[in-house]
Formats: structure tokens, sequence, C-alpha cells
């Protein structure tokens, strides 16, 4: 207990000083978790994200023309394909006030949509979910963000307008999903492909895709597969390109090599955060040599000192911990949506939250060194120091 009254009096005795440590910490704890969002698109990932790795995109050469539909046919019949899933989007009206529902029609072989890394392990009743999407040709699953934007529900049919044209399109709201770290999942819904083409396209548009993906029955061979495809539509018009998704997410990684950046910016924003705390503290340990020396002299030890510094520092830390997160999480808010759907919808990844309580604790015993030595070799003598 009189460890904690001393830990109080040396935070209280000086204002001004820990307010500057409060302040040097803070931002060091908001500058980590932000470089951590803005790290985290830029890391390599697992589970859902490992599967698309493995898959082989097909576009036009001029990235401007839609690929037709047969294509999606000519590719599912060469060797060592597995699965094509081929999409458009769309764009409806459902409210004068909400904004446009991009809908995303699949299409391609039940088991082809089930293996797309679009879904989500952790969605309560998942199977009966994508059945009733499935036996329904018109069903639509919604993004939560555009249940709430819409005011649909489950169960009920709908007729939005189509964005352009305006005529109206009668869906069924199968289900909504719940809410995902992907904050493009959130605002997208899910139709088949050949329901939307007949009702919604225009003349000039049907029997057009968006997308074009290709699941090698070997993921090994993603990049032998690519080369198949286009050597099998090299005389076809439009020309197309296909690319093993391992090779674009490479390029991403390659990309001013912003993890590096990003992470030695961090590593140097808590070597001067470490820095700035120990000289601090060891130049307050030193001004009170003589208050130490005289406790020391009422009867005092060292393990009570040292036991009172450990819980300032502490107090210290916990403080500048919560008033970072503070920081961080006001200007995350502030960022543009737009920004939001290339980094996750600004959600903090678990990596981050875990490491800073790592970099803290050690960051906390850095800091202590100096002052623990200047506490060890206290004497009542130096209670003559000025």
């Amino acid at each position: 207990m009189i460890e904690f009254l001393l830990a109080a009096r040396a935070l209280w005795s000086a204002p001004g000083r820990n307010l500057n440590l409060l302040l040097t910490v803070g931002l060091a704890v908001a500058a980590w978790l932000v470089l951590g969002v803005l790290m985290a698109p830029f890391l390599p990932g697992d589970g859902a994200d490992s599967r698309a790795r493995s898959l082989v995109s097909v576009q036009t050469v001029s990235r401007s023309d839609e690929l037709p539909l047969r294509y999606a046919s000519r590719i599912a019949d060469l060797p060592g394909v597995k699965h094509v899933v081929y999409s458009a989007v769309v764009l409806l009206s459902c409210r004068q006030s909400a904004p446009k529902v991009s809908l995303q029609a699949f299409g391609g072989s039940r088991d082809a949509i089930l293996d797309l890394p679009i879904w989500s392990a952790q969605t309560p009743g998942l199977r009966e979910l994508q059945a009733r999407w499935f036996d329904d040709p018109t069903g639509v699953l919604l993004g939560p963000k555009v249940a709430e934007d819409c005011q649909w529900r489950a169960g009920i049919g709908v007729s939005p307008a189509e964005a352009f044209s305006g005529q109206p399109v009668s869906i069924n709201i199968t289900g909504i999903r719940p809410s995902d770290e992907n904050p493009i999942a959130n605002i997208t819904a899910f139709g088949h492909y050949d329901y939307i083409n007949r009702a919604v396209m225009p003349e000039d548009a049907k029997d057009t895709l968006g997308d074009l993906i290709v699941f090698p029955e070997d993921s090994m061979s993603a990049l032998r597969l690519s080369a198949r495809i286009e050597d099998a539509l090299a005389h076809e018009n439009p020309p197309i390109t296909a690319n093993a998704a391992a090779a674009a997410e490479h390029a991403l990684a390659q990309y001013g090599q912003a993890q590096y950046v990003l992470g030695g910016v961090m590593l140097a924003v808590w070597l001067c955060t470490s820095l700035v705390l120990a000289s601090v503290l060891a130049h307050s340990v030193a001004q009170r040599r003589a208050n130490m020396a005289l406790l020391l002299v009422l009867g005092f030890t060292h393990s009570m000192l040292w036991r009172a510094l450990l819980l300032e520092v502490l107090g210290i830390m916990v403080l500048a911990a919560g008033l970072g997160v503070a920081f961080a999480i006001i200007l995350l808010k502030a960022l543009p949506f737009s920004m939001g759907l290339f980094f996750n919808g600004f959600r903090i990844p678990v990596w981050a939250w875990q490491g800073l309580s790592i970099v803290l604790v050690v960051t906390g015993l850095l800091a202590l060194i100096m002052p623990s030595a200047t506490i060890r070799r206290l004497r009542t003598t130096d209670l003559l120091a000025d």
C-alpha cells in the first residue's frame, strides 16, 4: 500500500513532466495502431486470402472491354480447369436517400460458387443460407450495410430500379449476411447471373462478364494454367490476359515495399519514445536522490522504492495507452469512408493489438534500467546531496 502512495505522490508532484510523457507515449501508441491499419493490406493473409492466391483471373487486355460469356464455357473445357466462376455487377436504386446497391451476380456451378473466398466460416447457419439462395433463381443475399440503407429484411420481395435505365427488377431477399471484416462485402449484394443477365442487362450488355475466375485442379498449377488459357484464346476478339492471383499479390507486395517502409516508421517511433521515456525517468530519479535517501533513513527499503518506481511507470504506460487508443480511433474515424474500402474498413488488426502490449512492456522495462541502477546504488549519505 505504501508503494502506491509513493507512486501517486511522484506522479502528482511533477505534472508537467508526466503530461509530457503521457503525450509522448500516447502518440506512439496511436502511431502504432494507425500504421498497423495502413500496413495490413500489404501483409500476407491466410484463410480465404490463401485460397484466393491459387486462382486465375481472366480479363480483357484493354481492361475497359467486357468479357463475352462464351469465354467461360471455352475455358471450362480446358485441361487442368476445376471450376469457372463468372460475375457481372449492376447498380440498383432502393431508396431516394440511400446509396446505390452494388449487386454482384454470380454464374457457374454451385460447387464453383461455394469455392469462392467470399463466404465467412463464422456465418451462423451458413449451409442453410446458401441452400435457400441457390434454390431461388431470383434470390439475393444482402450485405448488412445494404439491408440497413435500403431498410430491407429477409423473406420479402422488392422491385428496385436499375440505376441507369430505371427498369424495375423483381428480387427476393433470401437472407442478410453477418457483418464482415471486409467492408466491401458489407456494402455488396449477391445475386444469380442467369436471372440478372436476362432481366436487367440492356441488349448491348447481355451475355457479357465483368469478372471471370478460374480454379485450377492443382493449386500449384495456377501460373501454368494462366498461360494455357491465353494460348487457347489467343485468336479470339477481344483479346484476353490471364493472371494467377499469386502474381497479382506479388505485384502488390512490391508496390513501394510499403509494409517495410511502414514497419520502419513504427520501429523508429518506438525507439525515439523509448529514449525519451528512459532519459526523462533517469533524470527524474537523479533529481529525487536526496528525497529517496531520506526515505531510507526513515526505514524504507530499496525494494520498496523500486516497486514504487515500477508502479509510477506502470501508471504512466496505462494512462498513455488509453490516451493513444482514443487518439487512433478518432483519427481513423475522421478518414474518408472510400479509403476504408482498401484498408479493411480501418479495423485495427489483431496483431497490432497483441503487439502493442508487448511493445509497451518492453519499452517500460528498458526505461527502468537506468533508474533501477540509481536506486540500487542509493545510500543514506545521499541525503546530503544537493
